[in-house]
């Protein structure tokens, strides 16, 4: 089993944990709560399932999938936001806060290599479908939204430096969110993070 900690820069915090129930299938949860560019907040959880599997000594893949909730409360300061993103969902419906809910499914592949001990690097694709179930305006009126589900994709790499002999790891990850929504709008295209990893369990040996 292991358990991460990282946090996006200046834009929150996120906790993932994972543990293997056999050779080759997983569960992982992951908890992110993150400060909105318009200002405002937003909370996320996710569980899935995966298989894994490693074709040599230094390479493995994996593929996961599952189902997350969030909630999200975005808001306008000074009328920055709205005159700079006049296309969001906060200018379009003429309020000054918004509070969101929304479900989504996900698959997410992934290749890792192991360069050495201590260097580990994991190339991945997060792809999702996202469906609001509701979102209501300040003055709690719900506002339904005026299409059906977006897709998101989410590619990233993340560079792992591993300390073996006290099961720690130090994470530098950088991402993007592609999404042609605009009622996502509030997240950063471009996402760098910094963590640390703990293996709760000893590495088996290969």
């Amino acid at each position: 089993m292991q358990a991460q900690l990282s946090t996006p820069f200046s834009s929150g915090v996120q906790a993932q944990a994972s543990s293997s129930l056999n050779d080759h299938i997983a569960v992982i949860g992951n908890y992110g709560y993150f400060q909105a560019r318009a200002g405002g907040r937003s909370n996320l959880g996710e569980v899935g399932i995966g298989y894994f599997a490693n074709p040599s000594a230094k390479q493995h893949t994996s593929i996961f999938a599952g189902y997350g909730l969030s909630e999200s409360d975005l808001q306008i300061n000074d009328g920055f936001y709205g005159a700079f993103y006049p296309d969001t969902v906060l200018t379009k419906y003429n309020a000054r806060q918004l509070l969101s809910r929304y479900s989504k499914f996900f698959v997410q592949p992934a290749y890792g290599l192991l360069f050495s001990n201590r260097v580990h690097l994991i190339v991945s694709l997060k792809a999702s479908r996202i469906d609001f179930d509701n979102i209501y305006s300040s003055d709690k009126n719900r506002i339904r939204t005026p299409y059906g589900p977006t897709y998101h994709f989410e590619p990233a790499t993340t560079l792992m430096l591993n300390f073996p002999k006290v099961n720690l790891g130090v994470l530098l990850q950088w991402g993007v969110h592609l999404t042609g929504d605009k009622q996502m709008q509030d997240s950063n295209t471009a996402r760098f993070a910094f963590g640390l990893q703990w293996r709760l369990t000893p590495k088996k040996k290969e």
